[in-house]
């Protein structure tokens, strides 16, 4: 019986096998292309990526001279406002001076006229006491800038 049962089962064992070594072969093929597409698709990422190296390298360069470009226009900001700050102070100062030299000017003005007053009240009072004449007074005169008119 046992016979009989390996005698029957032979033959579909030899056509399992014949089918398997048919078939695997095939199979091989079709796995063999698919595995080269993969390789011809993994070497075309590769030099893709490569290209995206270099272009990140030359974009890190290119960021890496934007930043020494922004700190030297940030340093460059820097000393220009210092410099407008240091006018400013020489403008505050020389704005102190000014109002120093008008406040001189309107003091000396104030004692120029205040002197003309006095000036003005001695011709008065000599011409009145007559004991001077207009010579006397102009050969005394230190300055005959200003006329006489106004007293």
């Amino acid at each position: 019986m046992k016979e009989r049962i390996v005698c029957r089962a032979l033959p579909m064992l030899l056509a399992a096998l014949l089918c398997v070594t048919i078939v695997l072969p095939a199979a091989q093929a079709s796995t063999q292309s698919e595995i080269d597409a993969l390789r011809r698709q993994a070497n075309s990422i590769s030099a893709k990526k490569t290209e995206v190296k270099k272009k990140l390298n030359s974009l890190t360069e290119s960021k890496e001279e934007a930043m020494a470009r922004k700190e030297a226009l940030d340093e460059q900001c820097g000393l220009i406002q210092e410099e407008i700050d240091t006018s400013n102070a020489i403008i505050s100062e020389y704005d102190k001076k000014i109002d120093e030299k008008e406040a001189e000017i309107a003091e000396t003005e104030q004692k120029e006229r205040a002197q003309y007053e006095l000036f003005c009240k001695r011709v008065r009072t000599m011409e009145e006491d007559g004991n001077t004449s207009y010579w006397e007074f102009i050969f005394k005169s230190t300055s005959l800038t200003r006329p006489l008119m106004g007293c």
